[in-house]
């Protein structure tokens, strides 16, 4: 098993976008800074700028404003799956507006080196999210990369300890997390509930928001991107492995130490994997509780 994952997590501006080239031209740029990563991600809803190829776009509901960034979702797979097979990296471009059945989804992609494309309909939807969006998904979403198996977990997915649970239980060493935040205390819930994810679960996680000021119907985006891991020897005190500037387009490069957090799940200060299962029969017993 490998025992190093090199990671990068691009802090998109949602700065509102007229030309698809120079939306390609940005996210090219980014890359080139990312070169050297095994894994890529980017923010959620990074493409929400594109609303602004439409005319009109600043007076229309976010519904119709994000439905022109849908119109657009052949053209951000052919470029990201172009950019993962030239580069031999896998990317997480954040997620892209879909239209299904329903309307519009929140759907995470996943590019691999091989041309294969993943998609995660987010599981969790935030309250304001339900002003725009359709519906919710109801699958985790894993994928392995020089043995190290990832799951990905979008913004307010975060937030729901159960999502990262199941994660844990299927393996899952490195959680990635792409999030927009409309404001700082929306930042925090996600940032500090991912940090617990990393302690009860004793994984590492990427969280990547976009940034940037918006404009019309998209709204502003704060945050800044951070590696975390749990709070144990050889790692740093506050599980903060690498940060970002805040509210900036950047791209942050780390490593995780794969034999470190495999050797820490066994003697560890805090093994909370091991104790969480065994009191298995506990949880159980107070099954009805635990889920309202």
């Amino acid at each position: 098993m490998s025992d190093r994952l090199r990671v990068a997590a691009v802090q998109f501006d949602l700065q509102p976008v007229t030309r698809w080239a120079d939306f390609a031209d940005r996210v090219s740029r980014r890359l080139d800074e990312a070169a050297g990563a095994d894994v890529v991600v980017f923010g959620e809803c990074m493409t929400a700028g594109l609303a602004a190829t439409a005319p009109g776009w600043q007076d229309r509901h976010p519904r119709e404003a994000f439905a022109g960034a849908a119109d657009l979702t052949a053209d951000y797979e052919a470029l990201f799956t172009e950019a993962a097979v030239a580069r031999g990296q896998i990317i997480l471009a954040g997620s892209q507006f879909v239209t299904g059945p329903a309307g519009l989804r929140n759907v995470a992609h996943v590019f691999t080196p091989d041309a294969e494309v993943l998609r995660h309909h987010k599981t969790h939807l935030f309250p304001a999210e339900w002003d725009y969006l359709a519906d919710e998904g109801d699958e985790v979403t894993c994928f392995t990369v020089a043995d190290v198996t990832c799951g990905v977990l979008v913004c307010y997915e975060a937030e729901v300890p159960e999502v990262a649970t199941i994660y844990s239980r299927l393996g899952v060493d490195v959680l990635l997390c792409p999030s927009y935040t409309f404001t700082e205390a929306g930042f925090h819930r996600v940032r500090k509930t991912l940090a617990a994810r990393c302690i009860e679960n004793q994984v590492y996680a990427v969280h990547c928001p976009v940034v940037g000021a918006g404009a019309g119907p998209i709204a502003p985006a704060r945050g800044r991107a951070s590696v975390l891991g749990p709070c144990e020897p050889g790692l740093p005190d506050d599980g903060v492995i690498a940060l970002g500037p805040a509210d900036t387009e950047a791209v942050l490069n780390a490593e995780l130490d794969l034999a470190l957090l495999r050797e820490l799940r066994h003697s560890g200060v805090a093994p909370t994997v091991r104790d969480r299962t065994r009191k298995r029969a506990m949880y159980e017993r107070y099954a009805d509780r635990l889920w309202p």
